[in-house]
Order: structure tokens, then C-alpha cells, then sequence
């Protein structure tokens, strides 16, 4: 499992968790509750927002090998073109 997938699923958990307990804080009326539950949305947010840069940043990685791989390619056959004269 990639690292952008796996934070993708701790923030969707933290902020589902968030939700049940910011739910309890108002069932029950407990400030403290309600606001560790919007601290815990806000933390599967940051992990989710996180994720993505992840993702992008091996998306860049990959498409910069791809970029190179295709110039040595290129490199190759011209040196073989003009060496084959």
C-alpha cells in the first residue's frame, strides 16, 4: 500500500472519529468532547490534504524518469544513426 493511500485512510478514520465524538460533546453537552472532535476532523483533513502532495509528488517522479528514459532513447538512436553512416 502506497503511503499517499495509507494516509488517505488514517484521515479518513481520524475524521470519522472526529465526527462520533464531536456527536457525543453534543448529546451530551460536553464542550471539551465537541471540540476534540473538530480537532480530530481537522487532523483527517491534514492526512487526506497530505495524501495528495504524495501522490502528486510520485506522479512528478515518475513522469521525470519516463522523460529521461525517453531522452536516453532518443540520445541512442542518434548516436546510432551517425555512428551507422
Amino acid at each position: 500500500m502506497s503511503d499517499g493511500a495509507r494516509d488517505r485512510i488514517e484521515g479518513a478514520i481520524d475524521k470519522a472519529s472526529g465526527q462520533v465524538e464531536e456527536a457525543v460533546g453534543d448529546l451530551t453537552d460536553d464542550h471539551r468532547a465537541r471540540l476534540q472532535g473538530h480537532v480530530e476532523q481537522a487532523r483527517g483533513d491534514a492526512e487526506e490534504g497530505m495524501a495528495d502532495v504524495k501522490d502528486a509528488a510520485q506522479d512528478i517522479g515518475d513522469r521525470a524518469r519516463e522523460a529521461v528514459d525517453d531522452a536516453k532513447d532518443a540520445i541512442g538512436n542518434a548516436f546510432h544513426k551517425l555512428t551507422d553512416r
